[in-house]
């Protein structure tokens, strides 16, 4: 409304509502290539920083899992006999741990652990999912190169790991036309008295990712 009373042309603007972004958007993250390709500036209405910046980096997100096969065996009887596949995850877990930058921004968070069946067995199956964050996709790589070489080299005998997982959310990184957008929302809000926005960095993904 407001343009057509200054008399300026109006722009073709497309809304979508998303039901199902919080989980990762499972049913409807496959629209977005065909819904963005042909747009100039893409605006998500998610949160701000926690001091009210606009968001114009996120950082991707994987979430991978370790699974350990290792030998059961009577603890107290032959214990020599098995290998222990929580032993063998918790040494994963040290060196996945080590794969964490936090000058970059690389968070890695074990949040799950499970594994063994009693406390007279040594262990047969144990895993570990794993939270990655990164903030650009370098650091995508590198993460992705480290979590195949520890899952490749078991130090433990008689154990085998399976990594499983993927970056469901790529580096939201900044594009050649993310300043000028930064340039233009600057001009419009204090064109109109509004205070310069400031722009900053989230550890959380969206579709805008």
């Amino acid at each position: 409304q407001g343009l057509q009373e200054l008399g300026r042309a109006r722009p073709a603007i497309r809304v979508v509502f998303n039901s199902d972004e919080e989980p990762g958007s499972p049913t409807s993250r496959h629209f977005w290539p065909e819904w963005s390709k042909d747009v100039r500036a893409a605006f998500v209405f998610e949160p701000t920083t926690p001091d009210g910046c606009l968001v114009t980096s996120r950082k991707g997100v994987g979430v991978w899992t370790l699974t350990v096969r290792g030998r059961a065996a009577h603890a107290g009887v032959e214990p020599e006999k098995g290998a222990s596949a929580i032993r063998q995850i918790a040494q994963h877990v040290q060196s996945v741990e080590s794969l964490a930058c936090a000058e970059r921004g690389t968070t890695i968070n074990v949040g799950v652990i499970r594994g063994g069946s009693f406390p007279y067995v040594v262990a047969e199956h144990a895993e570990a999912v794993l939270d990655i964050r990164v903030p650009d996709l370098d650091e995508q790589a590198r993460v992705e190169r480290g979590l195949q070489e520890l899952s490749s080299k078991p130090t433990i005998s008689g154990t085998e790991t399976t990594l499983s997982g993927s970056f469901h959310r790529p580096p939201m990184e900044p594009l050649p036309g993310t300043e000028s957008l930064i340039d233009l929302i600057r001009h419009a809000a204090t064109s109109v008295g509004l205070k310069e926005p400031g722009f900053g960095r989230k550890g959380g993904a969206s579709d805008a990712n």
